[in-house]
């Protein structure tokens, strides 16, 4: 099954490295993909950053990096990671999590086998 993790709070220089920590820790709950939606509390700023790779790979990325920097800055923020193992539904981008639905973030740790009903 799949790995959730998280932080919300006053960022400080440490919190990207325990973000990185959390999701590497997780790998062994899934390798699928990996992602993190970020969320800045002042100005009210969101971004979802995922892939199709391994968390060690996912963390390395440049764009990532610069992003969670970014992030760094807020005075509060929310981080919700997730590392996928895919127990249905193709291994693609848009099957990677967290996702987001209206104003809502999601992620999730295994089958929805009632989505559709839950949907309408």
């Amino acid at each position: 099954m799949c790995g959730i993790y998280g932080f919300t709070g006053n960022p400080t220089k440490q919190t990207s490295g325990i973000i990185k920590k959390l999701g590497e820790l997780n790998m062994s709950r899934g390798r699928d993909s990996t992602g993190l939606a970020l969320i800045g509390h002042k100005p009210n700023i969101a971004t979802i950053y995922k892939n199709i790779v391994e968390a060690d790979t996912f963390f390395r990325d440049q764009k990532l990096i610069t992003l969670l920097c970014a992030y760094r800055r807020q005075p509060f923020i929310t981080i919700l990671g997730h590392t996928r193992f895919a127990t249905h539904g193709a291994i693609t981008s848009e099957n990677a999590h967290p996702f987001k639905e209206g104003d809502y973030f999601f992620t999730h740790n295994g089958v929805l086998s009632n989505f559709f009903e839950l949907e309408r």
